[in-house]
């Protein structure tokens, strides 16, 4: 993926993120106006804090929500068709071939083509990621096959696309049969499972909330995994030109996911991570 990863290098970074603040500034504008919370996520809050700003060599925008604000987020978006001339909310039921268990809100008439999805029919537009964050049992043991059952069911969803199949360790037989397996199931069965999965104990008294919808591995699995009202209790920052909603206990976010977050990695590794192989932004 690297080789893929470098040309956008050669484009102008200051555009896309001009485009990625954009969409932002469209859905904060929709959550102010709708009393919906979400919080920068991930990435875009370790620039939030780090930099005031998108990592200088970052190529995404990453919230989070709730499921409830999540789910009526999308409610808001689909019942408005006036919001969709502009953008399209791309989810596993708004375009079908979409293999992701996460929202992306795309900026149409753009093009920012992702290397594992380079062959799929769906929208590659310019992004912003929007995940949904549910509860988690209380349970160890429980949690043990909560996290292994989603892994193993998002592994197989995945897998419907050659090129995330060739991007994981093993013989090139394993890998092309992985896919061909794959490819047996049923996509609506498999989307189904997951979502019940997902939200299975968001109507429980649980104490913790993850992110359960990208490559939830155990580790993922625990660092995203904090109390409740880490996500759901927010301040303001700097991000940019504006100002938006971040964790009030950022620290803790951020030290979970990694480790000495004010610490720049070496130079190298200052580039973008997400194979974007096609752009077209004007």
């Amino acid at each position: 993926m690297t080789e893929n990863t470098f040309k956008i290098l050669d484009l102008d970074l200051k555009l896309i993120h001009e485009k990625l603040y954009e969409i932002l500034i469209f859905i904060d504008w929709i959550c102010t106006k709708h009393g919906i919370k979400y919080q920068l996520f991930a990435g875009s809050l370790l620039g939030a804090v780090r930099h005031e700003e998108i990592i200088p060599w970052d190529d995404d925008i990453d919230i989070c929500m709730v499921r409830t604000e999540y789910d009526k987020f999308i409610s808001i978006f689909k019942n408005h068709p006036e919001y969709q001339d502009k953008y399209f909310l791309q989810t596993v039921n708004s375009d079908k071939k979409y293999l992701m268990h996460f929202a992306k809100l795309r900026l149409n008439n753009t093009i920012y083509r992702e290397i594992l999805f380079k062959d799929h029919d769906i929208n590659h537009g310019i992004f912003v990621d929007i995940f949904p964050i549910d509860s988690v049992p209380n349970s160890k043991i429980k949690r043990f096959f909560h996290q292994k059952i989603i892994l193993l069911l998002g592994r197989i969803s995945l897998f419907r696309t050659k090129n995330a199949v060739m991007y994981i360790k093993g013989n090139i037989i394993v890998k092309k049969s992985l896919h061909l397996i794959s490819l047996l199931f049923p996509k609506r069965l498999i989307d189904s499972m997951l979502y019940f999965l997902m939200i299975k104990y968001n109507n429980k008294d649980c104490k913790y909330l993850s992110h359960l919808t990208n490559g939830t591995t155990k580790k993922r699995y625990e660092k995203f995994m904090f109390e409740k009202s880490t996500y759901e209790k927010s301040v303001k920052t700097r991000f940019g030109m504006n100002y938006y909603p971040i964790a009030k206990e950022y620290e803790l976010v951020l030290t979970s996911l990694y480790g000495d977050y004010e610490q720049l990695p070496c130079e190298n590794d200052r580039r973008p991570q997400h194979g974007v192989i096609e752009i077209k932004l004007q």
